[in-house]
């Protein structure tokens, strides 16, 4: 398998939500290096060299891009090391629970000219205020984006054939995911899709490189699709499968919007406005077929739902774009902050520095 790529934490209603806590734990024998430093300072640098000397020596990585610059990486994970790579800076601060042991500190913060920083003081403080204003702007839109999508939810669910959705859900799960195995399945969060200051991102080719078959829940509402893949969860996990599930950016701590199951190499993904699902090969579930037309009709929820208003999915959209402009007039400003923190730094360590890192995780492969 090649490398693979997804985020671990996005911005959503509740603010920046973060799943980083959960890879590479120090119980199961992870060993974390947590990067330190400002803007600028070549942490995501440091990670694309670590990345390339680990893949030079064969070891297959997955790349944990950043939301709020989908171009820069926040961590690299080598799973047969069980070596992670990660920015441990805000907004998902990560620090040493077991320093020397289980994690350790790479300070970049070491490189810099102090003198250079503190005679910008003031324009670094500003810039950084304006960028955490612009990111309190998204979550405001990302809110009211997430209370229209929760009545769209509610809408379109009290016109679904629910017992229709539950036959659905055991007739793939008997036929994909066999015989039950005894043990209850292991669970872990990425998201495969996040809003960013390029408007929604979806790896799709990650499902590609994970997912021999991958079914594509196609779903305007994205309320369906949400009851079928609750469902298909719990199913595997009692089956004893482990799964990855990527929960909707608008609902971080909510039900799946898609599930990759590595060992069946199977994958379930859903298809809507916000994020099209386009993958060769897919078997295709048009949830049409869950939800009773006549009723919407009666209930004047298509008038709602796909009209150019403020109540429903068109609203949804707009709110999102906004939210993602946000994004983006904060990348803007982070951008100036890099800038400046560039101009203080002696980069000349930093190759040395990747080839020692790259080096202690690869002598875990010969330990």
């Amino acid at each position: 398998m090649g490398n693979i790529g997804y985020f671990l934490g996005c911005s959503s209603p509740e603010g920046f939500h973060s799943f980083f806590g959960e890879l590479c734990p120090a119980h199961s024998g992870g060993y974390t290096y947590i990067i330190k430093g400002g803007p600028g300072t070549g942490k995501s640098s440091l990670m694309k060299k670590i990345n390339a000397a680990l893949t030079d020596a064969g070891i297959g990585t997955e790349l944990i891009y950043c939301s709020s610059d989908p171009a820069s990486l926040d961590g690299v994970y080598a799973p047969a090391l069980n070596c992670l790579a990660v920015d441990g800076t805000p907004p998902h601060t990560l620090e040493p629970k077991y320093p020397g042991a289980a994690q350790e500190i790479i300070d970049l913060g070491k490189f810099w000219d102090k003198d250079i920083l503190r005679s910008r003081r003031d324009e670094i403080i500003s810039l950084s205020d304006e960028n955490a204003a612009y990111h309190r702007r998204c979550r405001r839109f990302l809110e009211a984006s997430a209370l229209l999508r929760e009545d769209i939810l509610r809408l379109t669910l009290a016109c679904a054939d629910t017992a229709k959705i539950k036959r659905t859900a055991s007739r793939i799960a008997a036929r994909e995911f066999g015989a039950p195995a005894g043990r209850i399945g292991e669970e872990r969060h990425i998201n495969l899709s996040a809003v960013t200051p390029d408007g929604i991102i979806f790896f799709n080719k990650t499902v590609e490189t994970m997912c021999e078959k991958v079914y594509v829940i196609e779903d305007e509402n994205a309320a369906c699709s949400s009851a079928l893949l609750s469902l298909l969860r719990g199913y595997a996990l009692s089956g004893g499968h482990d799964i990855i599930a990527s929960p909707c950016p608008l609902d971080p701590s909510g039900e799946p919007e898609h599930l990759l199951i590595p060992a069946l190499s199977l994958g379930f993904v859903t298809s809507n406005r916000l994020h099209e699902a386009e993958l060769d090969g897919a078997v295709k579930i048009n949830c049409a077929r869950f939800t009773d037309r006549a009723a919407l009709r009666r209930r004047h929820v298509i008038f709602i739902l796909h009209t150019d208003n403020l109540m429903g999915i068109f609203a949804m959209v707009k709110f999102i774009a906004e939210a993602a402009d946000s994004l983006k007039s904060a990348k803007e400003i982070h951008d100036k902050l890099e800038s400046i923190y560039i101009s203080a730094m002696d980069f000349s360590h930093m190759d040395e520095l990747a080839k020692r890192i790259a080096k202690d995780m690869l002598s875990r492969r010969d330990a």
